[in-house]
Formats: structure tokens, C-alpha cells, sequence
């Protein structure tokens, strides 16, 4: 409570001096107030047992303690007994019927640092599954851990490598209480289950061969069966941010440092997502990156932290969106701006004429191909003639599995797989690789993956063609002709040089 509170409570109490009230008069004063229990808890000893009803940093948040629970109710003790929203939040969270006591504050606060103990995180089963769930994620290099609910249990899925994993399934009560601490460590709403809702966690591992932390984003959306959570590893010591270390041919390369070190325009990245279009984007903001000029990104969330840029987190419940945020930072004479995303009208407009007036402007979009960006910013509201004008380049890429080194074999496709790839069903010379599994990769045959890309360069020609709104095909067909090489070329050259197999080309080409 604040001072006011507590000056108006003596006041309705009957004490004009705070020094005269006793923990006793408190108690019995806040009961009476209340409507409820007094007590002094003089002798009262925590049954940790509780924990598995109401864990520790439930209680932390809430600050209260579990008493007894006796007759399908549980009897409560709130350091403020006045703290309506926490009491509430117990109540939804538990589940059954809480019966508020009046404690002296000072007394709960002892009895809530004897339950919760000094390591609080490491007494309940749920934060046991909690900590495996996020300790296997973090092994196995996932993107991604998905917990999905049914009509009867909860299953848990890894992406590993761009695909999906099942790994094992939990009940509907444990599952619930699972998602209920994710959302507590994330500090998510908890007692929200009808609107989706994003946060962030930070995870320190506990296995005693390695001392490591990973971010995760969190991600809930209503279902029919209850929430589904998903969970995406940031992790930045496993993820390179070196422009010189991503795989770009030597022509490639060239074009795109020419395209970044523009004084104004827009740059495009695209692709699935997963695909990696984050973390080229901050690694060209690395390479450009000097004392000399001013960086701000806009971002929903931020996902790796970069010295010496401003990064912008965007907050929907707040009202800052892409939009918004956009007109705010353009006062803050940026040189260069990354938006996350560019998912809406407003944000495609604003990103145009950014990139018009003296500022380099980078974003990523969802389309099938770098020709498809031009289309889509477009349909989204985007004037012709500026995209036109401010367009330097879109750059599509995909990440493809490879093939595991410890189990690579040899073998030579039939001729319905040549000719779904393209290549001259009557071949006799050529082969393939695939991995037959092995403990190195799980069995899958698979181990990491590598990026394909196709890089779009806007020319003179093209400039006249985006003009004229010339359609999706003979935009492509012109660029081909000028010398873009197709995410298709790059995948079958990784293809015959037994990198990856032609289920992945197949996939995502």
C-alpha cells in the first residue's frame, strides 16, 4: 500500500497516530474491513506440499501464502490483504475456493520466504518438466518448442532443423500448470486466455557441464481446447551476426554491398518464416554499423541485442505499432532504420517514404520469391512511382537441412525424381546423397542447415517495369535475363554437391 492508503486506512480504523496500531489492531481492524479472518500466525509452520497447488512464483507475484487446505478450499495470506487483482488472480489460477486471512505483514513476508525458500524455482515437479522442456530446446539447437493442447492431453513439439519433432505429451493438469509458469516467467497475464499474448523469458541453464542462458519470445493463442504456446530461441552465441561469414557467392556479395552502402533507398529481405531473414538483416546492420552514423530498428520483439543501436521494441497494448513508432523516430534523424516487419499498409507507405527522404530503410516481407515483394508492397497500398525510386534491391532466401556427414551415402534417383527436378530423365551418370541416420543425427539423416538466396537487383529497365506495374512473371523473366540466379539453381547446385538431398529442394524451391 501506498503512504495515502495506509493514512486513510488508520483513519477508518479509528487511529489518528500509525506509531499506537499493533500487528493485533491491524489484523483485527483489515478483518473487520474486509469481511473476513484475522489471525497472528504466531506458531504457523508452511506445508510445502502446496507447492503442487500453488507454485512458488505464483506466490512470489502474488504476494501471498498458502495456509491450509482443508474442504476443498484453500486459506490464503496476502502481504497486502488489500490486494484485490492478486487475490482474483489466485482464484482463477487455483481453481477452487480461496478464504482470505488477515496476517500482519511482516509475519506473511517470513512465511512466504520459508515456502518459496531460496531457490524457489527448483521445488515443484512443474518446474522440473518447465526446466527439461527448455533444457532439451536449448541441446538440440531448436528454432522452436510448440505446446499444443486436445480435448485430453497436451503435446509437446520441437522444430529441429526446419522440422517438426514430436518429443512427448503431458496431461490437461499438468500441461495447464505448465503453460501457467511459461506465462508467469514470460510476465504474461496469466488469468488472459481469450486474446493471444507475446512476451519474453530468459532461461539460465542448470546442467553442470555447461553454464549457458538463452532469450525465448513467447507467443499464446486461444484454441478450442485452451491456449497454444510457442516458444522461439533466441539464442545470438549460436547465431552468427558476421555479414562475412553468411554464404554469398563472390557476385552476390559484391551487389549486395553496393545495394547497402546507397546513401538512401530500400532493401528487401524475404522468405518463410524461419527462414533467417532476421538474422541477415542484423548482420548487414553489423557491417554497417560505425560511430559516424545513427541506427534505430523497430521491432516486434527484439530479438538480439546490438551495441550501439536503438532498438524499439513494439507494444500493440500500448497502442506503438510499426506505424507509429515509424513517425515517432523519423524526429530523431536516423540514418539508417530496420523494421522488423512490414505487415501493414501504413507501415509499407511510411517505409517508402523513409527510404525517399535521405534514409536507407531495411524490412523483411512473406513472399514465395524476391519478384514477389514488389507485388505484395503494392497490394499493401505502395505508390508505384516511389517503389520505383526507392527500391535497391529484395533478397529472398530459404534454409535448406543438409545432409548428416556421419551417415552421407550415395545413390542414383529413378527417373520420375529427375524429371520432378528438372534434369534429363534418361541420365545414367548421375547421383545423389542422402544420410541413412545414425546417433549423430537422431536417425533423421539430417544435421543443420544451409541458406539458399536469389538477390533481385533494380536496374534502369526494371525501374521503367515497377512503373508500369508490369505483372509477377515477366518481372522475374526480366530479371533472370539481367542475371538473377533462382532460389531452384542454387538449391540443385547444393543438390549435386551432395549437400542437401532433393526432398529439400523439392520442399522449398
Amino acid at each position: 500500500m501506498t503512504s495515502e492508503e495506509k493514512n486513510f486506512l488508520f483513519q477508518e480504523l479509528g487511529f489518528t497516530d500509525p506509531s499506537a496500531m499493533t500487528s493485533q489492531n491491524f489484523c483485527q481492524g483489515a478483518a473487520a474491513l474486509l469481511g473476513v479472518e484475522a489471525s497472528l500466525l504466531d506458531s504457523f509452520e508452511c506445508d510445502l506440499s502446496l507447492k503442487k497447488i500453488l507454485p512458488s512464483e505464483l506466490a512470489i507475484r502474488c504476494q501471498a501464502v498458502p495456509l491450509v487446505r482443508e474442504e476443498n478450499q484453500i486459506c490464503v495470506a496476502l502481504v497486502d490483504p488489500f490486494d484485490i487483482q492478486s487475490l482474483e488472480l489466485l482464484r482463477f489460477f487455483l481453481d477452487e475456493p480461496i478464504v482470505q486471512i488477515v496476517a500482519p505483514p511482516e509475519r506473511v513476508k517470513e512465511l512466504l520466504n520459508n515456502y518459496c525458500g531460496s531457490n524457489s524455482n527448483s521445488f515443484t515437479p512443474v518446474a522440473d518438466h518447465v526446466e527439461q522442456l527448455l533444457e532439451h530446446a536449448m541441446m538440440t539447437q531448436a528454432s522452436d518448442l510448440h505446446l499444443d493442447p486436445s480435448e485430453h492431453d497436451w503435446t509437446v513439439r520441437y522444430r529441429i532443423d526446419g522440422v517438426f519433432q514430436e518429443s512427448l505429451s503431458f496431461s490437461k493438469s499438468v500441461g495447464l500448470a505448465i503453460a501457467s509458469r511459461l506465462k508467469l516467467m514470460a510476465h504474461l497475464n496469466i488469468a488472459e486466455q481469450r486474446r493471444a499474448q507475446d512476451g519474453r523469458l530468459e532461461y539460465h541453464s542448470h546442467n553442470a557441464l555447461k553454464t549457458s542462458s538463452a532469450h525465448f519470445r513467447l507467443a499464446t493463442l486461444p484454441t478450442q481446447f485452451g491456449e497454444s504456446l510457442v516458444l522461439r530461441l533466441l539464442d545470438r552465441h549460436t547465431t552468427s551476426l558476421h555479414f562475412a561469414e553468411l554464404p554469398f557467392s563472390p557476385k552476390m556479395r559484391e551487389a549486395l554491398l553496393k545495394i547497402l552502402e546507397e546513401p538512401h533507398g530500400l532493401f528487401i529481405v524475404t522468405g518463410p518464416t524461419g527462414s533467417g531473414k532476421t538474422t541477415t538483416l542484423y548482420s548487414c546492420l553489423q557491417y554497417l554499423h560505425n560511430e559516424s552514423i545513427k541506427i534505430i530498428t523497430v521491432e516486434d520483439p527484439v530479438e538480439y541485442e546490438l551495441d550501439g543501436v536503438l532498438q524499439i521494441p513494439i507494444n500493440e497494448a500500448i497502442g506503438l505499432s510499426f506505424g507509429r513508432a515509424l513517425r515517432s523516430l523519423l524526429r530523431h534523424d536516423p540514418d539508417i532504420i530496420m523494421i522488423g516487419e512490414t505487415r501493414d499498409a501504413t507501415t509499407a507507405r511510411m517505409a517508402l517514404q523513409a527510404s525517399l527522404t535521405g534514409h536507407r530503410v531495411m524490412t523483411t516481407l512473406h513472399t514465395s520469391d524476391a519478384v514477389g515483394a514488389i507485388v505484395r508492397i503494392l497490394e499493401m497500398g505502395g505508390e508505384a512511382t516511389t517503389l520505383a525510386t526507392t527500391l535497391r534491391g529484395v533478397l529472398a532466401q530459404r534454409l535448406l537441412r543438409t545432409i548428416c556427414p556421419s551417415c552421407r551415402i550415395a545413390y542414383h534417383p529413378d527417373e520420375k525424381l529427375l524429371a520432378k527436378l528438372g534434369f534429363d530423365p534418361t541420365l545414367n551418370n548421375l547421383h545423389f546423397y542422402r544420410g541413412s541416420g545414425c546417433e549423430d543425427c537422431d536417425q533423421t539423416g539430417y544435421a543443420g542447415r544451409h541458406p539458399i538466396f536469389e538477390l533481385f537487383l533494380v536496374t534502369d529497365e526494371i525501374q521503367s517495369f515497377i512503373h508500369q506495374k508490369t505483372s509477377h512473371l515477366l518481372l522475374r523473366e526480366k530479371a533472370m535475363k539481367q542475371g538473377m540466379i533462382p532460389l531452384r539453381t542454387e538449391a540443385l547446385r547444393l543438390l549435386c554437391e551432395g549437400v542437401t538431398t532433393p526432398e529439400e529442394v523439392l520442399q522449398w524451391t
